[in-house]
């Protein structure tokens, strides 16, 4: 059986855009720094992708993420010897900003990398407040860091509770908006954040080199009260 064409969606590239053909994709791509993008089974998520759009299910379309007046933030977690750790990458209209930290309440060492994750949206969540900006979108790799907020999950833990309660109190500040981004597919600021989170617990592989290279060229924060 013939396998199905491919189209490649490119978002950060020599020139983003759709391709048909890997070699195409490849040469947009390859060697290029923090490049991303993915192959689809349809022309539309494709350029959907190359967008920077998300589909919707409410409206069954397309739409861009809306950070007018606003910042957007990577945040990832990571867990080594009991102790839990998060990475966030701010992205404002001039500046990057990083931070990372790690957190060893009982309670929540039992959720491992998932722990650091919610702790890195906090994080995201509570410089935003901080810095009285009016939106922010969050990307992140774990579903329960919107499904939670947005209270779609069952919280069963009282770290979950607490992010829960946090995020309703922040959104009467702050515009929050989640994206999900699927986990180890590259997207640059998303390693980024990973890579953070495991330097907060002194781990330093498997981090790519570029990665590696741009936490060091950054000042990182470190957690915001």
């Amino acid at each position: 059986m013939a396998k199905p064409k491919k189209f490649y969606g490119v978002q950060v590239g020599r020139q983003p855009g759709v391709y048909e053909t890997w070699d195409d994709c490849k040469a947009q791509v390859d060697g290029f720094p923090g490049a991303k993008f993915k192959g689809f089974l349809t022309r539309e998520e494709a350029q959907a992708y190359a967008d920077n759009k998300t589909f919707n299910p409410k409206t069954q379309s397309y739409e861009s993420p809306n950070t007018t007046g606003g910042v957007e933030a990577y945040v990832d977690g990571s867990y080594w010897e009991k102790k839990y750790a998060y990475g966030v990458v701010i992205l404002t209209e001039d500046k990057e900003i990083h931070m990372n930290g790690v957190g060893n309440d009982p309670e929540m060492v039992s959720m491992q990398n998932v722990a650091g994750e919610i702790m890195g949206a906090t994080a995201a969540i509570q410089w935003a407040l901080n810095n009285n900006i009016p939106k922010i979108v969050i990307y992140h790799d774990y579903a329960g860091i919107s499904e939670w907020a947005t209270g779609a999950w069952k919280r069963n833990k009282k770290g979950t509770d607490a992010y829960f309660r946090f995020c309703r109190d922040a959104k009467d500040k702050v515009d929050i908006q989640f994206v999900k981004v699927k986990g180890h597919s590259h997207t640059f600021f998303n390693d980024v954040a990973d890579g953070l989170a495991r330097k907060a617990l002194g781990i330093d592989e498997p981090v790519a080199k570029k990665v590696k290279d741009h936490i060091e060229d950054v000042e990182c924060s470190g957690w915001v009260e």
